[in-house]
């Protein structure tokens, strides 16, 4: 499909009988959008497909999206369809598994009817879709690996030819509440069932919005629609014992963790909308013979509130202003530190409470001393390769990637400048335009004590002659050579690593002898699966240790003295050692 300026993309969590909140906010959403549009005018009815480029569902979300963008329904028709799934299908505690995915087919063919469609209509087809659409399920065979049913066809990914009333069971067909979905269209035989693990697709809709569209496409709004949380409500405690009311419970709450995860990550940047209905607001319990009404009317109380009502304002000027939008392939990089923040919480870090908080709090001017604030140094607990990337974008003034938390505005790029101790760490890795990162390191951490980290066994002279002049801000230095390399032989890497240490430590801090180092201590861990194996040399400086600065001639004499018969190479081994 072609690239598409601004795009509007949604996405819709699976939550059963509150998936009708979801529908009480879209159609509120709907009403501005409309309001705003001059062709339209306020009293014209218009429906989410002609305004989403792409819409993501899982479970009661994905039926919701497949009636928005394949049907072309407006709100008020979705709402009476789902209305009818909710009493039939949901709402009833004594159905079997057949007889409930029966229940669901009906009301969806009779759908289907009502619009003047086909009930064997594919839910891709060869014509491209105004909206397009994604539901996700799961293969019986395999449950771990995610299924996405879409209206689209994507490069070297196999088009699928199950009918949109086969589309729909697969991602409702919750087990075992449910039976299994077996597509009576193509030759594959695979059953489907429903998808726990990503009941909020907004991840996925990203990703489905990249392989659609292109990397370069911008996003101006990102909406995501749950189906309620709660703070109180224990999710097992449920009136009528209806456990696909508990097991849908405990989805909302997956499906709320998720959110602000994805908030945090990506709130910052200024395109995200999610709107979740609290349900402390509603006493009764799921399966009460009036609770799709008490749904609609929490909802309705949710929409007063100022808060919700001022995150609605948002998102409609985001919808209607010009402003500049974050590409598909910035928004997937943000993602991705997201994902390694999820795979390292030891190391975890607050972007936004460490390093934008004191923004929040300050109205920034030309002439504040923004380097006497206090701030907390990010490199010291972040995997270093990614904090020099963000920082990379920062001096490239490049939006790319995590840059998007750090430079939302003009106060966020000064901030980051103009905080010295934010650019004392020095990466000595030979990589490449080290030298230009090295150089702006010393000249924006300006007079703060310098931490050098060696991650090579044979620094770039370059860089090593760029530290000379500020040898004085030395700190700290931690030699780490063969960062990252796989050691077939522990006992022989061990011997390597003293030597090739103790050669830096002889060679480019020629000053220095074991005697002026304070705190020193060398340490190994190996990778959590035995992949590497790292060793370590740390020590602090005593007192100005590198303060003098020898003259070239006379440095290369002392060298040439000092290391006589490798004598001083030798002396930093046993002092390693030791």
């Amino acid at each position: 499909m072609e690239s598409r300026d601004s795009l509007k993309l949604a996405s819709l969590d699976g939550g059963g009988i509150w998936g009708m909140s979801q529908l009480e906010i879209m159609s509120n959403i709907m009403n501005r959008l409309n309001w705003d549009d001059a062709h339209n005018g306020p009293n014209e009815r218009s429906a989410p497909y002609k305004h989403f480029d792409l819409i993501g569902g899982s479970g009661t979300g994905g039926l919701i999206a497949i009636l928005f963008a394949k049907l072309q329904m407006s709100v008020e028709e979705a709402s009476e369809e789902i209305w009818n799934v909710m009493e039939h299908v949901y709402n009833p505690a004594n159905l079997s598994a057949t007889q409930r995915t029966e229940a669901l087919k009906r009301c969806i063919e009779d759908a289907m009817k009502r619009k003047g469609l086909p009930l064997d209509l594919r839910l891709a087809t060869e014509k491209e879709e105004v909206c397009a659409c994604f539901v996700v399920a799961n293969s019986l065979a395999y449950v771990e690996g995610i299924i996405y049913l879409r209206t689209y066809p994507v490069p070297g990914k196999h088009s699928s030819t199950i009918t949109v009333v086969d589309a729909v069971l697969a991602t409702c067909a919750i087990q075992p509440y449910f039976a299994t979905v077996r597509p009576i269209s193509g030759t594959r035989a695979e059953e489907y069932i429903a998808t726990r693990g990503i009941a909020n697709p907004t991840y996925d809709v990203i990703t489905e919005a990249r392989l659609l569209f292109g990397e370069d496409a911008p996003v101006a709004s990102l909406l995501s629609l749950g189906t309620g949380h709660s703070k109180t409500v224990d999710p097992r405690q449920d009136g009528d014992g209806n456990t696909l009311h508990r097991s849908l419970y405990d989805m909302m709450h997956a499906n709320e963790r998720r959110a602000q995860e994805i908030a945090f990550l990506i709130g910052v940047v200024g395109i995200y909308s999610r709107f979740s209905v609290n349900q402390d607001n509603l006493k009764a319990p799921m399966g009460h013979r009036d609770y799709l009404a008490l749904v609609i009317q929490c909802t309705e109380t949710y929409l007063l509130d100022s808060e919700t009502e001022s995150e609605l304002e948002t998102l409609r000027h985001n919808w209607t202003s010009q402003g500049v939008s974050i590409t598909l392939a910035q928004l997937g990089e943000v993602i991705a530190v997201g994902q390694w923040f999820a795979r390292h919480p030891r190391q975890t870090i607050s972007l936004v409470n460490d390093i934008l908080y004191p923004a929040r709090k300050i109205d920034f001017k030309p002439s504040y001393q923004l380097g006497s604030m206090p701030l907390v140094d990010p490199s010291s607990v972040l995997l270093y390769e990614i904090w020099i990337k963000c920082l990379l974008y920062v001096i490239q003034e490049v939006p790319t990637g995590p840059l998007e938390l750090l430079t939302v505005s003009k106060s966020w790029y000064m901030l980051i400048v103009d905080s010295p101790l934010l650019w004392t760490n020095v990466f000595l890795e030979n990589s490449e335009d080290e030298a230009s990162r090295v150089w702006t390191f010393l000249y924006l951490s300006t007079d703060s004590p310098l931490h050098i980290h060696i991650r090579t066994i044979l620094p770039s002279n370059h860089s090593l002659e760029l530290l000379h002049p500020h040898r004085s801000r030395i700190k700290t230095i931690s030699i780490m050579p063969g960062y990252h390399t796989k050691i077939p032989t522990l006992s022989m890497y061990w011997d390597q690593w003293k030597w090739s240490t103790s050669y830096i430590l002889t060679n480019f801090f020629d000053e220095l002898t074991p005697s002026e180092l304070e705190n020193s201590h060398a340490e190994s861990f190996r990778g959590a699966h035995g992949e590497y194996f790292i060793s370590s040399l740390q020590f602090t400086l005593r007192g100005s240790s590198l303060e003098t600065v020898f003259p070239e001639e006379q440095s290369q004499n002392r060298v040439d003295e000092k290391t006589e018969g490798a004598g001083l190479i030798d002396i930093w081994e046993r002092h390693i050692h030791r």
